[in-house]
């Protein structure tokens, strides 16, 4: 029988590094609720790491500040 995920629950922590340089850690707390396996939990959480905003936000991220005339 296959498990069935009835409530997730996503909390993430910014935790800024005391040098910039040093950038930006991202703290992710995933909650599942439902009879799942150790390995249905485990493939959530992989599909969790391979979702876009993650890979966004785990890359380089380059800002390109220009200015621009109010609309």
């Amino acid at each position: 029988m296959h498990g069935t995920v009835k409530h997730a629950t996503v909390q993430l922590r910014l935790n800024a590094m005391e040098k910039p340089a040093l950038g930006t850690e991202i703290s992710s707390h995933i909650a599942l609720v439902g009879a799942l396996s150790a390995d249905q939990r485990e493939r959530l959480l992989q599909i969790a790491s391979a979702c876009p905003m993650h890979k966004v936000l785990s890359g380089t991220i380059h800002i390109q500040p220009t200015l621009t005339e109010p609309i």
